[in-house]
């Protein structure tokens, strides 16, 4: 009999799980599960318009991608349910959501139903700008020693500009909840009923100091908005959990409803792209890691402190991939989202019917259509801020464009150019 293990990476549409034997790493089996609701922007599901660069998910999705997700891999893996012996997950980052004191979703409630704030607000939720706008000016007043090891600039997509927006815009939300947690330490609060929270999301995304053992000093909060002073004493307990640490065994309940055992222990959460480090093997200083998929995620190691002050990256952080290593993250806001841009709304319905008839998805279609182009050959020439900037400028305000098109422009050239845009902002 083996020993075998869970994991479940939550992404930007879809929940994949994986079993596997932790004697080799070898994956026996793995099962996606696609959000019923995936990307709530544009409008609410009961037809409310959102403004724009919003950016909502229900978590509801999340529990029913969690159980469709771990049952399917599980018995396409054949493995009994008592050789299954733990379970870790990633999620998106930044992605938070309002919570009672028991963790329910305000939006569970029938008085928050329509009230979009009580949603979740997915990594790339840009709606709090003017919010970022107004905590920057603070940090340029304030100069908080944290912040040259943050890039030098607060960015939209972090937690503390989606709870101000929250305190400005919906005070009933934010009066109401008692947490505001990221959605990998909810969905792990969900499968142990323990509330706790990661060090890798903490130290990246809310500026903990792993070596004095706090956050932003609560006058440095309070500057920002007084009614935000306390906000990491009242909302976001409790203190952050190194990677790799036990949040708990399954509640019964939710081992019944995967078809676990309640003996199945539980890993604190982790994010998205730190998790992809030890698969890959990136685990030594000098190594340079990229996190390809909606978005861009580049990651490089250091041993040691201190940390260096770059500006423009998200991030230099302590132990937030590896114990005793410092983290630089730096990102793109935008990759994959830029193709399925493209594909979902620019080619003409032939280019569809050619891929079908080559047994090619459209996307592959048009990567061997591009692939023929030599570098520039089309004379286009795109920049690739469609939803906004994170490295180097990290502001979620900027826009993309496409330079050189003409009546004779073909969609594989247009292709090509964001192809190149991304390979640019890259570098």
């Amino acid at each position: 009999m083996g020993t075998y293990t869970i994991g479940i990476d939550f992404g930007t549409l879809s929940a994949r799980a994986v079993v596997a034997d932790v004697r080799d790493g070898h994956v026996l089996a793995a099962h996606e599960f696609a959000y019923p609701h995936g990307v709530i922007s544009g409008h609410m599901p009961d037809g409310q318009k959102l403004p724009e660069g919003w950016a909502l998910q229900d978590p509801a999705d999340y529990l029913l991608a969690l159980k469709e997700s771990v049952k399917g891999a599980v018995a396409e893996s054949g493995v009994s349910k008592n050789e299954i012996t733990g379970i870790g997950i990633d999620f998106t980052a930044s992605t938070t959501l309002p919570v009672t004191e028991d963790g329910t979703p305000l939006c569970f409630l029938p008085r928050f139903q329509h009230n979009r704030h009580a949603y979740v607000k997915l990594w790339k939720h840009h709606g709090a700008v003017r919010q970022t706008e107004h905590i920057n000016r603070v940090c340029e007043k304030k100069k908080p020693a944290f912040l040259p090891y943050y890039g030098g600039k607060y960015d939209s997509e972090w937690p503390l500009p989606k709870l101000l927006e929250l305190r400005e815009e919906a005070p009933e939300v934010y009066n109401t909840m008692a947490a505001f947690p990221e959605a990998g330490d909810w969905v792990v609060w969900q499968l142990t009923g323990n509330f706790t929270k990661c060090v890798s999301s903490a130290g990246v995304k809310e500026q903990y100091d792993l070596r004095t053992g706090s956050y932003p000093s609560e006058a440095f909060l309070g500057a920002i908005d007084i009614r935000l002073r306390d906000y990491y004493v009242t909302k976001l307990s409790p203190t952050p959990r190194p990677l790799g640490t036990k949040a708990g065994d399954l509640t019964p309940a939710m081992a019944e409803a995967l078809g676990l055992s309640t003996t199945v222990s539980v890993s604190v959460a982790n994010m998205d792209g730190h998790v992809s480090a030890p698969v890959v093997g990136m685990e030594r200083p000098g190594q340079l890691m990229a996190v390809i998929g909606t978005s861009c995620g580049w990651f490089a190691l250091t041993k040691g402190e201190p940390a260096k002050k770059i500006p423009g990256i998200c991030c230099a952080v302590e132990d937030s991939m590896w114990p005793g290593m410092v983290c630089y993250e730096a990102g793109q806001s935008c990759v994959g989202d830029i193709y399925k841009w493209l594909t979902d709304g620019f080619m003409p319905p032939e280019y569809h019917d050619k891929a079908a008839a080559q047994g090619m998805t459209l996307q592959q279609y048009l990567t061997d259509l591009a692939s023929r182009l030599h570098p520039g050959e089309s004379g286009l020439l795109m920049l690739d801020w469609l939803n906004g900037n994170r490295s180097i400028l990290s502001d979620a305000r900027l826009s993309g464009m496409i330079l050189g098109l003409t009546l004779q422009t073909k969609p594989e050239e247009v292709y090509r150019a964001a192809l190149e845009a991304c390979a640019y902002g890259a570098r």
